[in-house]
């Protein structure tokens, strides 16, 4: 019985010390990571807003490339940022508590990565298809240049498969998430 006793004590008091260093009402979230491989210098992280964005913060990376950035009273809702790096726009939805990890090398678009954050890992999914598909489309449309006007068919068929192939896969990756 003394060993019961002492078991619910020592549970209760782990849970009253894990229970205190989460902090459930955070509206706050960080961003932090590293770019590497271009010579910008500065990171922007910008609010998506219905007329266009609002810069929430920025910062200079450090001379090995690591940055952090800080999003403040966030609504209990994930909301959409954009964090700007040589041009590049990386979308995030973000949510209140997050410590997302954001990194890239060389083409951020083509190469970040993210954690910390389940809802903008699926929306670099997402965005990897759809950037992977505009590759596979405009590969199409510069050989059509090319030809003459009876392989132009030939090209017409492949674009509108392809086309409709990348339709399909996001209207699934969708539907899944």
């Amino acid at each position: 019985f003394k060993i019961l006793i002492v078991l619910i004590v020592v549970t209760a008091i782990a849970a009253v010390v894990i229970f205190s260093l989460v902090d459930f009402n955070n509206a706050n979230a960080k961003i932090s990571g590293r770019f590497v491989g271009l010579n910008a210098d500065m990171v922007y992280l910008e609010k998506t807003k219905v007329a266009g964005g609002e810069i929430v913060d920025s910062v200079a990376l450090d001379q090995d490339g690591y940055y952090q950035l800080e999003v403040k009273n966030l609504p209990e809702t994930p909301s959409l940022y954009h964090v700007i790096y040589n041009k590049g726009r990386i979308p995030l939805l973000i949510s209140r508590g997050e410590n997302i990890e954001l990194k890239a090398m060389g083409n951020v678009l083509m190469s970040y990565t993210v954690s910390g954050s389940r809802e903008s890992e699926l929306l670099r999914i997402f965005n990897k298809e759809f950037i992977d598909g505009q590759f596979a489309l405009d590969k199409i449309v510069r050989k059509y240049r090319m030809v003459d006007s009876l392989s132009m068919v030939g090209l017409d068929q492949q674009y509108s498969a392809t086309y409709h192939a990348i339709k399909r896969k996001q209207i699934a990756f969708i539907i899944e998430h």
